[in-house]
């Protein structure tokens, strides 16, 4: 039989001390068997006895706590004496309490700590520590902060030591705090069972940045506000000083330096007219620095709000329209609409009108804006109107803007076609023509929007062709020179046919014209116009001059040049040699008013080399280089059509930053976003330039001048910055960092 009994022994129990009884009752049966006597059956038999009467459990060894095992486990046995004993056992589990037989001791005697006074509340400032030789619950450590300087910013956390702050520690600058600590075991003092250290806290003295009333402000202004207007005054509080003494300045987001704050008083004044439309909104972010060492500086938030005025007029949405001719009076042309920069009611409705309209005008434009003709329109008579549109907003005071709206008038097929005469050019290089098209051979049409279908009425078998439904007149290869007369039908299938006279002439030019060959330039609206009327002129008078000198001409190429039409001219004498190109440039000159009278042109140049006349654009290098391509280009007018391949007679060598060919197109650098730093990069002819941010420098903005100014240069010495390495570059005759 069996039975389990537990109970606590403390570690101060001396030998042989009395702790406990074991008593076990049986029935009787006779005086023998009811007695009981006990043992230790099992269990630490060196550590206790048990007395075999009563059962009383002592120790036979002294405890200690920290030393030995706190568990025992002990086997009891109560025996009926005689011959036929009985016996039971019961286990007993003996405790060893702990019992406060040490007092805490900290590590040091006094502990030293430092700690800015700015901090906020709740700031670690370091850790005290203390032990106690106690290991179970009455080991455990507790600190308090206790005397006069218990309430000047600082405690204590009772169980980690943790020192942190409770207050504001700005009065407490460069100045030592003693803080007495306790470190005592649990429950109430009643001796001496505690330690004492001392904590010396060094509050550093720190220069705080300024703290502005508001971390935000915001202020709304209207845009037609003068400059010096009051926007609004931010406050800063120097929290070192009883002066408060601070610069304030704007740091960023003052775009078009719109604002000015005083650098005293933190006042903002509008400082550049506003514009609502390009800047409505403004976050401003202004900085209070005050004058300590080193200097320390607090920012805030100027919101400012741009309100509207009517100070922008309408503007019509778009400025042109189109309407076919011969529609009747009262057709509508559109309906005009305007957009305005403002903000409602600045905006619409908006109200339109015809500026000073004449009498007869072919136009009218009602108050809400739709437009209308007043009679059939005739292209062929006027082909573009163009009228005043005034628009007014819904402001107060409204604003006007007046327009000019253009309409296109459409054509139609309503006149017939007019037959004419057609002088085609083929100047083809070398020994034969390769053949092609050389041409549009349709008719004169007033109206624009015709089409034409052309044929063949007489012509060499098998020499010409027009493609069908064209009138693209398309030659077979030629050799030779020769001069042609072919009669073309054209039809725009609404009126009856008419006919074409059309001279095609062929001839080929070889080196030896490019070579001797003479340059005319002539001022010119557009080649089509040079050629329908004036270029049969200037090959007459050309060759009457030099048919004089018993020599014939030869105007074997043409190009356009900007505004000027450029005409290539080669001089033959009848005995086969070329003039030199000298020679024939020299009796042009001395002939140039006779050549521009007979010609009805005027000539701006007449030389042997190009490159006089200066082409090349922007310091360029001028190359004389002509060249004759394997293609055909085809120049069209009513009157002739001039057919050569395509010439250069120069080059030009583009300096940097140039390019085109006659180096007229700057080159955008600013495209590579080459400013570094945050930099504005500025285009300028041939270059750029970057507008650096405050704080760098350089041709690139890539210089720190922070950084440049602790190179300190000697000597007139440059701070640059190379891969990110900044040293000085020295100018001749020094050297060194």
């Amino acid at each position: 039989m069996e039975n389990g009994n537990e109970t606590q022994l403390t570690d101060e129990v001396s030998l042989g001390k009395f702790k406990t009884e074991k008593k076990k009752k049986y029935l009787p049966v006779s005086c023998s068997y009811g007695q009981i006597v006990y043992s230790i059956a099992a269990g630490q038999v060196d550590k206790f006895a048990i007395d075999s009467q009563n059962g009383t459990i002592t120790t036979l060894d002294i405890f200690d706590y920290e030393q030995h095992q706190t568990s025992f486990d002990l086997t009891i046995k109560a025996t009926n004496p005689g011959s036929h004993s009985l016996f039971s056992l019961a286990q007993v589990s003996i405790q060893l309490v702990d019992v406060n037989d040490f007092i805490p001791s900290f590590k040091e005697k006094e502990f030293y700590f430092s700690v800015p006074k700015g901090v906020p509340i709740g700031t670690r400032v370091g850790r005290v520590e203390a032990t106690d030789g106690d290991l179970g619950p009455e080991g455990r450590v507790f600190y308090v902060i206790f005397g006069q300087n218990k309430y000047v910013g600082f405690d204590i956390h009772q169980t980690s030591g943790e020192i942190y702050t409770t207050g504001s520690l700005r009065k407490q600058g460069n100045t030592n705090v003693v803080l007495k600590v306790l470190a005592k075991n649990p429950g109430i003092i009643t001796g001496t069972e505690v330690d004492e250290a001392l904590v010396i806290v060094s509050v550093i003295n720190t220069n705080d940045a300024p703290r502005f009333t508001f971390m935000e402000y915001f202020v709304n202004i209207t845009e037609d506000s003068p400059v010096g207007t009051y926007v609004t005054t931010i406050t800063a509080l120097d929290q070192d000083s009883l002066l408060n003494n601070l610069f304030y300045s704007i740091q960023d987001g003052n775009t078009h330096f719109s604002f000015a704050v005083n650098p005293s008083n933190g006042i903002i004044l509008v400082n550049t007219p506003l514009d609502r439309e390009q800047w409505p909104f403004y976050n401003l972010t202004l900085t209070a620095t005050d004058f300590g060492f080193p200097p320390a500086t607090g920012t805030t938030n100027v919101i400012v709000t741009i309100g509207d005025v009517n100070d922008n007029a309408p503007l019509l949405t778009i400025t042109e329209a189109e309407i076919k001719e011969n529609l009747p009076q009262g057709s509508l042309v559109g309906k005009l609409n305007a957009i305005d920069s403002d903000l409602p009611p600045n905006q619409g409705p908006f109200t339109y009108w015809l500026v000073n309209p004449l009498m007869d005008s072919a136009f009218s434009l009602t108050p809400d804006g739709i437009l209308f003709t007043t009679r059939p329109l005739d292209r062929e008579k006027i082909s573009v109107y163009q009228v005043l549109v005034a628009s007014k907003d819904s402001g107060i005071p409204a604003m006007t803007s007046t327009t000019t709206f253009q309409i296109n008038t459409l054509d139609e097929n309503d006149n017939p076609p007019i037959g004419k005469n057609i002088v085609i050019e083929v100047k083809y290089f070398g020994s034969s023509f390769q053949g092609g098209m050389i041409g549009n051979v349709q008719p004169e049409d007033p109206d624009q929007s015709d089409t034409f279908t052309c044929t063949i009425k007489s012509a060499p078998m098998n020499m010409f062709s027009i493609a069908n439904g064209s009138c693209e007149l398309w030659s077979a290869p030629f050799q030779g020179e020769a001069t042609y007369n072919i009669t073309i039908e054209a039809t725009d299938q609404l009126h009856y046919p008419v006919n074409n006279s059309v001279y095609v002439n062929y001839k080929g030019f070889m080196n030896a014209s490019v070579d001797n060959c003479i340059l005319f330039y002539v001022s010119s609206s557009a080649v089509e116009n040079f050629l329908a009327n004036n270029y049969l002129k200037f090959v007459k008078a050309l060759d009457s001059l030099f048919n004089l000198q018993a020599s014939k001409t030869h105007v074997f190429g043409i190009k356009e040049i900007g505004s000027e039409v450029l005409l290539l001219a080669a001089i033959k004498n009848y005995n086969g040699q070329y003039l030199s190109r000298e020679v024939a440039r020299g009796v042009s000159s001395d002939h140039k008013k006779l050549l521009e009278s007979q010609s009805n042109v005027t000539f701006s140049h007449i030389t042997s080399d190009p490159c006089l006349t200066i082409p090349c654009r922007n310091g360029a290098t001028c190359n004389q280089n002509l060249l004759i391509s394997q293609d055909v280009a085809v120049l069209q007018s009513p009157a002739v059509i001039f057919v050569s391949p395509p010439k250069e007679i120069f080059n030009c060598t583009c300096p940097v930053g140039f390019t085109g060919e006659v180096c007229e197109v700057d080159i955008d650098e600013c495209e590579q976003s080459p400013c570094e730093n945050g930099g504005t990069c500025l285009n300028s002819p041939g270059g750029f330039h970057c507008e650096c941010k405050a704080g760098f420098s350089g041709t690139v903005c890539s210089i720190d001048i922070e950084k440049c100014l602790k190179m300190n240069c000697q000597n007139n010495g440059t701070c640059v910055n190379i891969d990110d390495v900044y040293r000085c570059q020295c100018l001749p005759g020094f050297e060194g960092m």
